[in-house]
This record gives structure tokens, C-alpha cells and sequence, in this order.
């Protein structure tokens, strides 16, 4: 069963681009074995993509890192954007329990779906950090998903997503 339901993307308003970035992004972790290259990286720094990991000085799990607080926001969040409810509801509360798939639609939804500081701020943002704007990613990831970065998760995002010179290539 698909995550999106038929038709719940289309806009009365002719879209926007953060929309359709939100939608091919969906389609692609849903439909593919591809996940963006933004993705891999906050996977990267945030757990070395590893779905067990957890620091054990938080609640922190799985390869994103969730909390067990932000797992129930995210899985709001999803059904707020229009994620089928049931099948979100299915998702285990323990991010080391979730499939990739399932940890990419908690990760993308909760990012998109974050309050906006300013109309358009959160989408404009996501798409300048999923088009490759070094600066922006960095922005999204401090500001939509590690909201309180310790000096080595600061120092990791520079290492592994600089601002300037190449993006630190891993096997995802």
C-alpha cells in the first residue's frame, strides 16, 4: 500500500515548487531504491546510516535519529501533509524498527511540514537544500532537524557537509 493516497498532492493553486520537490521526493524513496543525496548525508552525520544506532545519553534512535518525543511529532506531521493515516500509524514508535523507506517519509515530512518563520521560509529553504546549496543544507539540517548540535555533531557536519569543497562521499 502505497504512503500517498491518489491525487491527496493536487493543489487547487497551480504548485509550488517546494510541493512538487515533496512529492518527487516521496515518489522516489517510495518508488525506487534511490534516496537524495541531502538525505544521505543528514543519514551520514547523524548515525553513519545506522539503524540501530542510539547514543544512549538521549532517546535518540535509528538512522535519522529521532527521539521518542519528535517520532510522534513527525508521525503528526506526515498525516498533516496528507500521508495515508493508517499506514502511518503502522509505523513502529522505535526509529530502529523502521524500514528505510519508512525513516526517509519521517525525515522528509518532518522537515517540510516544520512551522514557517516567514510565508515560504521552510519551502524555499528545502528546495535550495535539495538542489545542492551547501549553505542551505547546512541551514535545514540546524534548522528543521538537529536543533541543538554539540560541538562534535557540528564538527561531523562540517566534515562530511562542508559549506565550500567537495561533499564527503560515502557508501550510503
Amino acid at each position: 500500500m502505497p504512503f500517498i493516497q491518489p491525487d491527496i498532492y493536487q493543489p487547487q493553486l497551480p504548485p509550488t515548487e517546494a510541493q512538487d520537490l515533496l512529492n518527487n521526493l516521496l515518489e522516489q524513496v517510495q518508488y525506487t531504491d534511490e534516496r537524495d543525496d541531502f538525505l544521505n548525508l543528514i543519514r551520514k552525520i547523524e548515525s553513519d546510516n545506522n539503524p540501530m544506532a542510539s547514543p544512549g545519553t538521549t532517546t535518540a534512535k535509528g538512522v535519522y535519529q529521532f527521539t521518542d518525543k519528535s517520532v510522534e511529532t513527525a508521525k503528526n506531521r506526515a498525516i498533516n501533509l496528507g500521508l495515508d493515516k493508517g499506514v502511518i500509524n503502522l509505523i513502529s514508535s522505535d526509529p530502529r524498527q523502521w524500514t528505510d523507506d519508512e525513516a526517509d517519509i519521517m525525515a522528509i515530512s518532518n522537515m517540510f511540514a516544520q512551522s514557517k518563520v516567514r510565508t515560504g521560509f521552510v519551502d524555499d529553504l528545502l528546495v535550495d537544500a535539495f538542489s545542492g546549496n551547501r549553505e542551505s543544507m547546512q541551514d535545514a539540517y540546524y534548522g528543521l532537524h538537529h536543533t541543538a548540535p554539540d560541538k562534535a555533531t557540528k564538527e561531523r557536519v562540517k566534515n562530511i557537509m562542508p559549506v565550500i569543497g567537495p561533499l564527503n562521499k560515502y557508501n550510503y
